[in-house]
């Protein structure tokens, strides 16, 4: 009867400590839940604010390299008539057969190439 007296004793004790780890790592394992969790939604709210900033930053190129389109067409569209009305110039010049206008309307032409173009041509005449 002792025997049975001190085993109830002993697991009692032993179901005490084991309830008190349980309680404990129940706890620290919550603290730990709650923290991964909190690291979580602060990682979903970062991955939400760098999409936002990519899709600001991709518009923001999209409207300048549209604005860039623009102005280069409309910039060659400039330089196609130049040059074309330079050419008719130039026509204009030769079939008048006066030596200032047509070397006037030449230098009217030249004037359109690209500076290594133009030194080129002169090193060719």
């Amino acid at each position: 009867m002792m025997w049975d007296v001190l085993a109830f004793i002993a697991l009692t004790i032993l179901l005490f400590i084991a309830a008190t780890f349980v309680f404990l790592y129940r706890k620290k394992y919550t603290n730990m839940i709650n923290i991964i969790a909190q690291l979580i939604v602060d990682k979903e709210a970062i991955v939400s604010k760098l999409d936002e900033q990519i899709l600001l930053n991709s518009k923001e190129v999209n409207d300048g390299f549209v604005k860039f389109l623009s102005e280069s067409r409309e910039a060659a569209f400039t330089y196609i008539e130049d040059v074309q009305t330079s050419i008719l110039n130039y026509v204009k010049a030769i079939e008048s057969n006066d030596n200032d206008a047509i070397l006037i309307a030449r230098m009217e032409l030249f004037s359109h190439l690209p500076d290594n173009m133009e030194n080129e041509n002169k090193d060719k005449q």
